[in-house]
């Protein structure tokens, strides 16, 4: 299972798990877990956000929760407007950006 895992991750991989566990002596986790804790890459959150407005967006779930609480009500991770311009190319879109809709008809006119 982790060469599978690692070798078809291509911009980063997430564990969720207890890094405790992954990183015990028989498993085959320790040496990639411990790595990685070295390195600064191990973290009890996990980092969610705004495809457009990156850091200024970031939300840390830190449980299922956190997790909901995204789910429910995704303005939790991004207060700002979408702001992509409708086809008309004279408005722009005042929705929050998530959930991603799409800007084809505008709303304005």
């Amino acid at each position: 299972r982790r060469c599978v895992a690692q070798s078809r991750a291509k911009c980063g991989m997430y564990f969720i798990g207890d890094k405790d566990t992954l990183a015990q002596n028989t498993s085959p986790w320790k040496h990639l877990i411990n790595k990685m804790d070295e390195a600064g890459c191990v973290s009890p959150f996990l980092p969610l956000q705004c495809k457009k407005h990156k850091s200024a967006s970031v939300y840390r779930v830190k449980d299922s929760e956190s997790m909901k609480n995204v789910i429910s009500n995704f303005s939790t991770l991004c207060k700002f407007q979408c702001g992509e311009p409708f086809e008309c190319g004279l408005h722009k879109c005042t929705k929050h950006c998530i959930p991603e809709h799409p800007h084809t008809q505008c709303v304005v006119m």
